[in-house]
């Protein structure tokens, strides 16, 4: 059985969570980032792994209309990217509930990453410096420098009944308990690898010293 937003979305070419983007954005970006919002909501944990970009709970307004900008223009998606913004921009709120526990684990080239010009990227960074004091939240920088201990890609842990992954082509729910254990393992090694607090500062303000 398969729970959260994909359930609503599945169609005739989905397969075990596998929904292949142009399903799952067949009413535009918007909806998509409705039911990722009511997901988060319902979780208690939320576990999020993101080498390459800033996780979306973390994203200035600036920076998700350039993210959603560029993968509009990889999928030839719909053109609702203002009122996808806007979802998105919603879903932050999920960070004021007292009953949520956050963890991010942002790989060090995020913060090099280039998104919009210079403005937006120093913009992010300096909003990132702030995310560092929001309560119930951990956020940990995954240094260059870190040993590969395990093969990894972006993927999202719900409590731990659910791993949400977004490859090229499609968005997968992973519910298989032995298969969330394997991402669960893998968050704890990256975490492991992470600099928090102090440390983390550090590496985001010599990317934003950079610009």
């Amino acid at each position: 059985m398969i729970p959260g937003w994909l359930r609503k979305v599945f169609g005739h070419n989905s397969i075990d969570g596998y929904v292949a983007w142009p399903t799952l954005l067949a009413d535009g970006f918007a909806p998509v980032q409705r039911r990722i919002h009511g997901t988060e909501a319902a979780a208690r944990s939320l576990r999020w792994y993101q080498p390459e970009l800033i996780p979306g709970l973390l994203q200035t307004r600036d920076y998700a209309t350039e993210v959603l900008r560029a993968c509009s223009a990889f999928l030839d998606g719909p053109g609702d990217l203002e009122e996808a913004v806007d979802a998105r921009m919603q879903r932050k709120t999920v960070l004021l509930d007292e009953g949520h526990r956050f963890h991010f684990l942002i790989g060090e080239p995020a913060l090099y990453h280039t998104l919009g010009d210079d403005r937006v990227m120093h913009q992010q960074l300096e909003y990132l410096l702030e995310a560092l004091k929001t309560p119930r939240t951990t956020i940990g920088i995954i240094p260059l420098s870190a040993e590969f201990l395990c093969p990894t890609n972006s993927f999202v842990l719900h409590d731990r009944t659910s791993a949400e992954v977004e490859t090229i082509s499609a968005a997968i729910s992973v519910t298989a308990a032995d298969e969330v254990a394997l991402y669960e393992r893998a968050f704890e090694l990256l975490a492991a690898q992470a600099v928090c607090d102090d440390d983390a500062r550090i590496l985001i303000e010599k990317a934003a010293q950079g610009l």
